[in-house]
């Protein structure tokens, strides 16, 4: 769908737009196998930038691209704070393009959970965060997770 997306926005524009939408990998046990899903974290949102977005015309016109549920207002005034986003997003991808476990990290609450293995929607309290792990404690078991594997969410 985004290729299609990204064709017509190529036609509106007459060149390519640089479009974003950052995902993560998810991996799961079940039965005996690991599976792999991608999420998007903006859901059905993505980030487009061209030039000519700032242009009154090219900007209403998007409204009418196929592919496009709903444009968003407001975007003029946030651009910063979109850069500042997608700039921390690229800087937490991996090779693969998937954002790593640190982007979530630095924004843990003291409540988070599991998104796979034996702890899954268990309550677990953050104790600490060191360079490689983070220890939580789950009831009387305190745990070591490694940060590169994408296990954990804030709640």
């Amino acid at each position: 769908m985004v290729k299609h997306l990204k064709s017509n926005l190529k036609k509106l524009f007459s060149a390519e737009p640089l479009v974003y939408s950052p995902k993560i990998l998810q991996q799961n046990i079940s039965g005996n196998k690991f599976k792999e899903k991608n999420y998007y974290v903006l859901g059905n949102y993505i980030l487009i930038f061209h030039e000519r977005l700032k242009d009154t015309f090219f900007f209403n016109k998007l409204n009418f691209v196929e592919g496009v549920d709903i444009v968003l207002k407001g975007f003029k005034h946030s651009q910063q704070e979109i850069k500042f986003f997608v700039n921390r997003c690229k800087e937490n991808e991996n090779k693969k393009g998937y954002l790593i476990q640190d982007f979530f990290i630095n924004n843990l609450t003291n409540n988070i959970k599991f998104c796979s293995g034996p702890f899954v929607n268990f309550a677990i309290n953050l104790i600490e965060v060191q360079k490689h792990k983070i220890s939580v404690l789950a009831g009387k078991y305190k745990i070591l997770v490694n940060k590169r594997k994408n296990f954990i969410t804030s709640c």
